[in-house]
């Protein structure tokens, strides 16, 4: 079994370095660009089962990479797959999250595994739900593609790979 990981094309947030979190902010033209472009470079794989988050940015790159590749089977979504929710961070330029909370967003980018975000999902429980995707996607039979987001896919290289966790930000796509 081989898992790729793909990460979401870009959003007008991402590129503005917004916070997107659990926020359901769709793919800009750019980002749908993107998506066709890493189904082109990832045409010549063969998966057997695509699985995604079912926030829009994610799942229209899943789907744009379905039509792109011919691919047949369906596109499973897993809630575990959603982005780190970053409570009251999501919407916020990072700059603005930096100013409004400047110690809890200094320790989380130095720290981020003693440090939840006011109101949002700690890495802890993020992992956790991730573990219950990775085991769900480690059942099946042949290889699995994976669309979703920077800190979930460091999350299931964590887990996969065992790589030391207090790295997480060293992992991100």
């Amino acid at each position: 079994m081989v898992i790729y990981l793909v990460r979401h094309g870009r959003t007008k947030w991402s590129v503005s370095n917004r916070i997107q979190g659990w926020l359901d902010v769709p793919l800009s033209k750019e980002g749908r660009e993107d998506a066709i472009k890493t189904a082109r470079e990832i045409s010549k794989e063969k998966f057997d089962h695509i699985y995604s988050s079912p926030l829009k940015r994610a799942l229209e790159t899943a789907l744009i990479i379905r039509r792109e590749t011919g691919f047949k089977g369906p596109v499973k979504v897993l809630e575990e797959l959603k982005e780190l929710n970053q409570g009251r961070w999501n919407g916020l330029y990072v700059w603005q999250a930096s100013i409004l909370w400047p110690r809890r967003y200094r320790s989380w980018k130095l720290n981020p595994w003693g440090v939840v975000p006011p109101g949002g999902e700690g890495l802890k429980d993020l992992k956790r739900r991730v573990e219950a995707a990775v085991k769900i996607m480690t059942r099946e039979k042949g290889n699995v593609l994976v669309v979703s987001h920077k800190v979930v896919i460091a999350m299931i290289k964590i887990i996969l790979l065992k790589l030391p966790a207090e790295k997480i930000w060293e992992y991100l796509p």
